[in-house]
């Protein structure tokens, strides 16, 4: 597909060539969506939203939208899935800590119809609002690709998302949000479909295509260890699934088959055993083990400077501080069963929830 615009210098704003019928709606700044909500700037976007700052003109409150894709719209299951945890009776505390919808409208525009979802704006302080108000959004103009005739598809102009210090996202409150992805188990996507990102997915997943409770512990595991961390427990520069694969063998050992024979390029980084070439083998690839011990040792031994913004506090503790040994052994011993190769013999969520790392 040849491209409609110029390509712009900024890398923090959605994919340009979305504006088009089925994709992103075209929003300005100053823009009323809804016939009371200001735009002011812009919070996020990802492959199928936009997120937008608002301000409420009737309720004299600020806002978030978020904006689906057109082609999104009908399909998307995400005020659906809201509606269904909102109605549940229970007075568990975690129900408060989900971002429900206080409102939500369609919206008609050149590219489709789009669903707007209304809520509250998450982490930063109110101060922490004005302060990126009083700055001002940074923009840039969009220019047509030659012989590209756009319309009213596209906005004038990009908005880049506002950049929050991170001192303004320090809070006792955390909460859950983007549903947009979320489906019941009983009615899966087609596999092609499922919206998580490889470094969170269980192999299952990767293999064979399979999701179900036993893979949604592997993902929530991933994300508790970068939560405590600071950084994904795997991770790839380009995205790729066998550099992820790679990194699960390095860490656990050689996969069950029929996953190991399926493992692309495993030769040139590991024996038939699954062990890694030792250094100074003729082989092009030699990479250390690394046990999940000494993940879990390394914590706080690679803080970075400048993302303390100066200061020796972080969000969670102060700078360079490691895992107390108790913790170290409960957190190893909670990742150890929910990281499991079988999905049959994982920790279920419920087990999680009642593990000594969780309970504290």
């Amino acid at each position: 597909m040849s491209r409609r615009f110029y390509p712009l210098g900024l890398d923090t704003i959605e994919d340009i060539e979305g504006y088009r019928p089925g994709g992103f709606h075209p929003v300005h700044l100053e823009d009323t969506l809804g016939e009371r909500d200001k735009i002011l700037h812009k919070l996020g976007s990802g492959g199928l939203s936009t997120t937008w700052l608002a301000r409420d003109t009737v309720g004299n409150r600020y806002q978030a939208l978020k904006i689906l894709k057109a082609e999104e719209t009908a399909a998307s299951t995400e005020l659906r899935t809201l509606e269904k945890l909102a109605a549940i009776q229970s007075d568990d505390r975690g129900k408060q800590h989900i971002r429900y919808p206080n409102a939500h409208f369609v919206i008609q525009g050149p590219n489709g119809q789009h669903i707007c979802l209304v809520t509250d704006v998450s982490g930063p302080s109110l101060s922490g609002l004005y302060n990126v108000i009083g700055h001002g959004p940074s923009t840039e103009k969009l220019v047509a690709a030659p012989g590209e005739n756009i319309g009213d598809s596209a906005p004038h102009y990009v908005v880049e998302p506002a950049s929050m210090p991170h001192a303004t996202y320090l809070t006792h409150d955390v909460l859950l949000v983007d549903f947009g992805e979320a489906f019941p188990f009983e009615s899966p996507p087609r596999p092609e479909n499922i919206g998580v990102p490889v470094m969170y997915r269980a192999p299952e997943t990767i293999f064979e295509s399979k999701v179900s409770p036993a893979s949604e512990a592997w993902s929530l595991a991933c994300v508790l260890f970068e939560i405590r961390a600071g950084h994904p427990m795997f991770a790839s520069i380009m995205g790729g699934r066998n550099e992820i694969l790679m990194q699960m063998v390095q860490m656990k050992g050689k996969l069950p088959e029929p996953w190991w024979n399926s493992l692309e390029g495993r030769s040139a980084w590991f024996d038939d055993n699954g062990r890694t070439h030792k250094e100074g083998s003729e082989d092009t690839s030699t990479v250390p083990e690394y046990p999940l011990e000494g993940a879990i040792a390394e914590i706080g031994t690679m803080d970075e400077e400048e993302a303390f913004f100066g200061s020796e506090v972080s969000i969670l503790e102060p700078k360079d501080t490691k895992v107390p040994p108790d913790e170290a052994e409960s957190m190893r011993d909670f990742l150890e069963g929910a990281l499991k190769w079988a999905p049959e013999a994982r920790l279920t969520v419920a087990q999680m929830l009642c593990h000594p790392w969780i309970t504290g």
